[in-house]
């Protein structure tokens, strides 16, 4: 069954439920069963006798105050009314934007890179190509970061060449020694940059989320958005 339909069903199921009837019977049947009906025709021949009559519980009270309580409930169930309305139709908006969103995706692969959100963080994959081998990993998309920096173990195995010694000012203002590496490309999603130009950070202590910083000096060249909802980068087209 659609999702839609589900819902659409969950919602009339909601606020299609009427008052109470005003009196019901309950009766045992010859097996000692006990059944409730509302309706004297649905009680079989041979078990009147074992017959009780209930009435609604404010048949005790005055007119007046029995109307008061009425009132009131009947506001109540109007206002659950709008709230299962709103809550509906927010759902279903919520829907129409999901399915857009899907059918976008659809049309267009390339369009949407997903992330991983962790601990605030978005943590982007990426793949880093020198000669002959490609290295995939997350780097964490840093908009206040100017450059792009690698982890050191992100590069080892690839015996790239020309590294050169270079100097980085990272978040508090501290000078860090480091080097300068250019690699063959790096790629996000359908978007790649060759002979990119990347810092290489040494890195000590245990495994991290990530594996370095995505900074502008990549993402300035593409038009993107962060959809926090669906957790995935939207591309602009160009």
């Amino acid at each position: 069954m659609p999702r839609w339909l589900f819902v659409m069903m969950l919602y009339f199921a909601v606020i299609a439920g009427g008052p109470a009837g005003a009196e019901f019977y309950k009766y045992t049947d010859e097996n000692g069963q006990v059944h409730f009906v509302d309706d004297l025709t649905k009680i079989p021949e041979g078990s009147q006798s074992r017959l009780k009559t209930y009435r609604e519980r404010l048949d005790h009270l005055p007119a007046a105050e029995r109307k008061r309580i009425h009132e009131q409930q009947e506001m109540a169930d109007r206002e659950k009314e709008r709230v299962s309305r709103e809550r509906f139709n927010w759902i279903m908006e919520a829907n129409r934007k999901e399915r857009e969103a899907y059918l976008a995706g659809k049309k267009n692969p390339g369009s949407v890179t997903p992330f991983t959100l962790k601990n605030n963080q978005v943590l982007v994959p990426v793949k880093i190509g020198y000669g002959y081998r490609e290295v995939e990993t997350m780097l964490l998309l840093d908009t206040g970061a100017s450059i792009t920096a690698l982890h050191s173990r992100v590069i080892g195995g690839m015996n790239i060449q020309g590294l050169t010694k270079a100097k980085a000012r990272i978040a508090g203002g501290k000078i860090i020694d480091t080097h300068l590496a250019r690699v063959d490309y790096i790629q996000v999603g359908p978007h790649r940059i060759d002979n990119f130009n990347t810092v290489i950070l040494d890195f000590e202590g245990t495994a991290a989320d990530h594996n370095g910083l995505l900074g502008m000096d990549f993402l300035g060249h593409f038009p993107y958005g962060i959809d926090m909802a669906n957790r995935v980068i939207r591309w602009a087209s160009r």
